[in-house]
């Protein structure tokens, strides 16, 4: 028996490295998918927070019925402006 590919909301395929944005109790996140599973995703949050300033990494599973994968130029633009925490101290 051969599973099948998870689909997002829009009914487009999610596979292993795919940006996807997703929601919690605050607002929009943005993370890439580490893990497929047949039921839940396991997903990397790259929004920029991080929990108690020791840059932990934050997982999150999410149904894939509950991501939108993103994609094009606008998620190019804000990976490539957005300040990570990993460079260091901000410049003033």
């Amino acid at each position: 028996m051969q599973s099948e590919k998870p689909t997002d909301f829009w009914q487009r395929p999610l596979a292993h490295g795919d940006f996807v944005v997703y929601s919690n109790k605050t607002g929009l996140r943005l993370g890439r998918i580490v893990r497929v599973n047949a039921r839940m995703l396991t997903i990397l949050e790259i929004s920029g927070r991080t929990r108690n300033l020791t840059f932990e990494r934050e997982f999150d599973r999410r149904a894939p019925k509950n991501v939108v994968r993103a994609s094009g130029p606008e998620l190019t633009l804000h990976l490539l402006t957005t300040e990570s925490p990993k460079r260091g101290v901000e410049n003033a």
